[in-house]
C-alpha cells in the first residue's frame, strides 16, 4: 500500500487557528539559525513542539487523521531544525566528532520527512537536505559499527500486537492518527558487530584522533574549513572535488590507524605512511547564496 503524501503547509486554518503561530515560529527559527543563536533556537523549539502537540491532541480527539499526520510532520521538521543548530553550536567547539551525532539527526528526521511529501520543495526540505549530505561527504567516515541481530520477537508500536501476526495491520514506517508505526524487538540473537559502508544507521563510528591545536592535520580538516568558511548555518555552498599532492611531514600527526588520506580506505600505515608525498582528494568549497525558508 503506498504512503499517503502532504503539504505541510496545508492545514485547516479554520479549524486549527493557531497554525499561524506555528509557521511564524518556523520562520523565527531559521532567523535564529543564521544569526547563531542556539541556546534561542532550543528554547523557540521547545515552545513549537508544545503548540504542535496542542493542535495534534485536538485533531486526534476530531479523529482528523490528516491534520495528526502532518503536526507529526511538523514537529519532526522542527526537531530537524533543532539538530542543525546543535551540529553547528558543537562544531564551533571543534567537537567535531560529537557533532557528528546531530548531523545524523537532522538527516534521519528530514529523510523521514522527505518520504511523506507531495512537494519536496515544500518547507525547502530537500534543499536542506541536499545541503546536509554535501556537509557529511566532508567527514573522514566511511566504515561505521553495525550490530548484527536476528529478531525473534517484535511487536508492532500502534496495536501492540506481534508483528509477524496477520491481526496487525499496521505497516512499519506509515503514519496512523498523528504516530509512526515501527517494530518494537522485544526479543533477539546477538550474533556480532560488523564494520561497513553504508548502513541504516550511521550514528556509530570509528574514533579517530581530533588534536583541536593541530586540527587543519587531522582527519577533520574539511570540516573544519567549512564550518569556518561558511560561518553560520544554512548558507549554501557548492562542492569541486579536485586532487593535490602534499608532503608526508603535512600528516605529521595523522593516526597511523586511521584511513589513509589519499581515499584508498586503507590504514594509512600500509598505504601512503612510507611516501614522500601523498595524493589526495581535495574539495574546492565556493559559496551559493542563502537557503531561505520556503513553504511551497
Amino acid at each position: 500500500m503506498p504512503k499517503e503524501l502532504y503539504a505541510l503547509d496545508k492545514v485547516d486554518r479554520e479549524s486549527y487557528l493557531e497554525i499561524v503561530e506555528v509557521y511564524k515560529s518556523i520562520i523565527k527559527l531559521y532567523d535564529l539559525l543564521k544569526n547563531c543563536k542556539y541556546e534561542e533556537v532550543q528554547n523557540n523549539v521547545k515552545s513549537t513542539s508544545n503548540l504542535i502537540k496542542e493542535i495534534k491532541d485536538r485533531a486526534i480527539k476530531n479523529k482528523d487523521e490528516k491534520n495528526a499526520n502532518i503536526m507529526f510532520l511538523l514537529n519532526l521538521y522542527v526537531k530537524a531544525l533543532d539538530s542543525i543548530g546543535k551540529f553547528w553550536q558543537v562544531s564551533e567547539n571543534l567537537d567535531y566528532q560529537d557533532a557528528w551525532s546531530h548531523l545524523q539527526d537532522a538527516l534521519d528526521t528530514l529523510r523521514r520527512i522527505y518520504d511523506f511529501l507531495e512537494d519536496e520543495n515544500n518547507f525547502t526540505v530537500a534543499k536542506i537536505l541536499d545541503y546536509l549530505e554535501r556537509i557529511e561527504k566532508l567527514y573522514p567516515y566511511v566504515y561505521f559499527n553495525s550490530i548484527e541481530t536476528i529478531n525473534k520477537k517484535k511487536t508492532c508500536s500502534i496495536c501492540k500486537k506481534s508483528a509477524f501476526s496477520k491481526e496487525c495491520i499496521h505497516i512499519a514506517g506509515n503514519l496512523y492518527m498523528g504516530e509512526m508505526a515501527y517494530n518494537i524487538i522485544e526479543e533477539a540473537e546477538f550474533l556480532g558487530v560488523s564494520l561497513v559502508k553504508n548502513p541504516a544507521d550511521k550514528h556509530c563510528i570509528i574514533f579517530m584522533n581530533c588534536d583541536k591545536q593541530n586540527i587543519e592535520k587531522t582527519p577533520f580538516k574539511l570540516i573544519h574549513f567549512l564550518i569556518n568558511f561558511l560561518k553560520y548555518p544554512l548558507k549554501d555552498f557548492k562542492l569541486e572535488l579536485t586532487k593535490r599532492n602534499l608532503p608526508i611531514s603535512y600528516y605529521a600527526n595523522w593516526s597511523k590507524t586511521s584511513l589513509c588520506p589519499c581515499g584508498s580506505e586503507k590504514p594509512f600505515e600500509v598505504c601512503c605512511y612510507g611516501k614522500e608525498f601523498v595524493e589526495n582528494p581535495h574539495y574546492n568549497i565556493i559559496e551559493n547564496g542563502e537557503i531561505n525558508f520556503n513553504i511551497n
